[in-house]
């Protein structure tokens, strides 16, 4: 299953789950990044971490994502 997070494995072009494991490394440093637990014949579980941020994050025409997600919950 590591494989998977390496450029170029699989019938596709290989880059999808390589490119955010790679992305999330380049941002936040080796910590962070995809991890995949898979049991043979059983179900998979890909985690993703990224660090938590204390500054307030803005989406959507500068509306505050933790305002955004109050108001839709």
């Amino acid at each position: 299953i590591p494989l998977v997070l390496q450029p170029g494995y699989g019938s596709g072009s290989g880059v999808g789950l390589s490119n955010v494991n790679l992305r999330c490394q380049n941002l936040y440093g080796q910590n962070y990044g995809l991890q995949i637990f898979s049991e043979p014949a059983g179900e998979t579980t890909i985690l993703l971490r990224i660090p938590l941020s204390q500054q307030p994050v803005t989406v959507y025409n500068e509306v505050p994502l933790k305002e955004l997600l109050v108001n839709e919950a």
